[in-house]
């Protein structure tokens, strides 16, 4: 958003006139940029009497800058997939989602077994209005058992789908390396992504997982995941 400019924002908060003042703090909120904080706070000390207007304003607006600092040490990449985006990254702490949340994340997926707490992270996402799919991975990082495989397949198929419907989806197992990387790169074979792009796709997302998950795990979801046309 292009801030206001200084000069006339600060004539018109100032003015005496009460329908001037309340559209030039209206601005200012709109705008949310917290370096105009000691302005409104001069604006208490010249104006008292806008001190019940002022101080939530203030508040607001300081809010506003601890929120956009947490979400620049928290970076991760968003991939624009189609309508969608995707991210991926180790298991979250509430700080992470919070800051997740912040950047529009819509759907979180945890790749966590019942005994890594996967539930407690489905607990602190229900009073963010974020729908949690939960698709239980052992740890260790080996192939998935053929007996998997239906349900694997199921969620990869409701990932995806949320991405093609516009969502902002976030993947994770504990580290965010071997079943991260390989449902990430499942979902995107489901997208129509040809290998090549998906692969290239990890390394954008996240180079340790990229690095870390390996050719034999990427060779597997090729096999259990690509529509094979038959000869």
């Amino acid at each position: 958003m292009t801030p206001p400019d200084s000069a006339d924002l600060e004539t018109r908060f100032f003015s005496a006139d009460g329908e001037v003042f309340a559209a030039a703090l209206s601005e200012i909120l709109t705008n949310g940029d917290d370096s105009l904080v000691p302005l409104l706070r001069e604006g208490i000390r010249r104006f008292p009497e806008r001190g019940a207007a002022l101080g939530p304003a203030i508040a607001k607006l300081l809010k506003a800058g601890k929120d956009r600092a947490a979400a620049a040490v928290n970076v991760v990449n968003w991939l624009s997939l189609g309508a969608g985006s995707l991210a991926i990254g180790h298991r979250p702490s509430k700080g992470l989602l919070q800051t997740l949340k912040l950047q529009g994340m819509t759907h979180l997926v945890t790749l966590l077994g019942e005994k890594e707490g996967a539930r407690e992270i489905g607990r602190w996402l229900r009073p963010m209005e974020v729908k949690w799919i939960w698709l239980s991975m052992l740890s260790g990082g080996g192939i998935p058992e053929a007996e998997q495989l239906p349900a694997l397949r199921a969620g990869v198929r409701a990932v995806a789908e949320a991405i093609r419907a516009g969502g902002r989806v976030y993947i994770h197992c504990s580290a965010g390396i071997h079943r991260t990387g390989m449902i990430a790169y499942a979902v995107m074979l489901d997208l129509q992504l040809p290998p090549h792009a998906a692969r290239a796709n990890l390394d954008f997302l996240r180079k340790e997982t990229a690095a870390g998950v390996g050719g034999e795990r990427l060779a597997w979801v090729e096999a259990a995941f690509l529509k094979r046309e038959p000869k």
